[in-house]
């Protein structure tokens, strides 16, 4: 068969702003035996391929099963925790920023009453395929590969569009949600706002106007956690992102998380991730050659 291709218009180039890859990884089940703590990416877009198992993720509170062949997306600044109840299954992802999406907030590429987990079906191998070839090719560190990889994601984004025009799959939440339960989800987010801020049970009970001893209970009941637990798990998950993706010391990372005690920030970080904050980063420069 022989196709020929529609013209396109110079201006539809800009419709998602001006999109830039910053990071394309590859986690297999190895580099998952150290799972990301609840953690978000501020003016970042996040993009996950899940390559097989299963798993539920929690995204701005609400989980979400996701499946092999799922394609997720994490809109900037969404709360996101990929161990909830399962290791994390393995995936391909991506981070990107300059994206702006029409009456949408600045790296947003979904609007909040979409379902951040999309179901590929028959697209998946296509999909899997592309994020594959922007990790190989982002490895290889040739003079070529920063033009090649944007222009591999700008695709990925068209394709996501046309995946997404017409779709009328939303995620409402349960409709038989209590209203303590709503009560809790907005203490969450409260908490997720200014967890980088001196916080404790009485200032946030004090905020909502409500007793610290029923904060306390109202928390564990929506997050499976404790107040003071959940803090210390975004922190350390704020974190694993800093080591990531900068080159900051562990210190410098550490007073940025809240912990001016060194010493503690690590014991922390340890208890919690299963490896030194400096080891975590070494890991988590290891290339994987054998992949799906």
């Amino acid at each position: 068969m022989h196709y020929s291709l529609p013209s396109t218009e110079p201006e539809t180039s800009h419709l998602f702003g001006e999109p830039i890859l910053l990071f394309t990884n590859y986690c297999d089940e190895q580099y998952q035996q150290h799972p990301r703590s609840p953690h978000s990416h501020h003016e970042m877009v996040e993009f996950l391929y899940i390559l097989r198992n299963d798993g539920i993720f929690e995204i701005n509170g609400t989980p979400y099963p996701v499946h092999s062949g799922d394609l997720v997306i994490y809109n900037s600044d969404a709360v996101h925790n990929e161990a909830v109840k399962f290791p994390p299954p393995p995936l391909y992802g991506l981070e990107a920023t300059g994206i702006q999406v029409e009456g949408l907030p600045s790296n947003w590429l979904i609007p909040p009453d979409t379902c951040p987990v999309i179901s590929l079906g028959e697209h998946a191998p296509v999909f899997r395929q592309l994020f594959r070839n922007m990790y190989d090719q982002s490895a290889k560190q040739t003079p070529n590969t920063g033009i090649i990889c944007q222009h591999l994601f700008r695709a990925l984004l068209y394709m996501i569009q046309e995946l997404m025009d017409g779709s009328t799959t939303i995620y409402a939440g349960s409709n038989e949600d209590s209203k303590a339960n709503k009560l809790g989800r907005q203490i969450q987010i409260y908490v997720d706002e200014h967890v980088l801020e001196e916080l404790s049970v009485q200032s946030v009970a004090d905020h909502f106007d409500i007793s610290s001893a029923y904060l306390f209970r109202l928390f564990k009941q929506v997050t499976g956690t404790s107040l003071m637990q959940y803090i210390i798990q975004r922190r350390i998950g704020e974190a694993q992102t800093l080591l990531l993706i900068t080159d900051l010391s562990i210190t410098e990372v550490a007073r940025k998380v809240g912990y001016d005690n060194l010493s503690h920030f690590v014991k922390m970080f340890t208890q919690n991730v299963g490896l030194s904050p400096r080891k975590y980063r070494k890991q988590a420069g290891i290339t994987y050659t054998k992949q799906p």
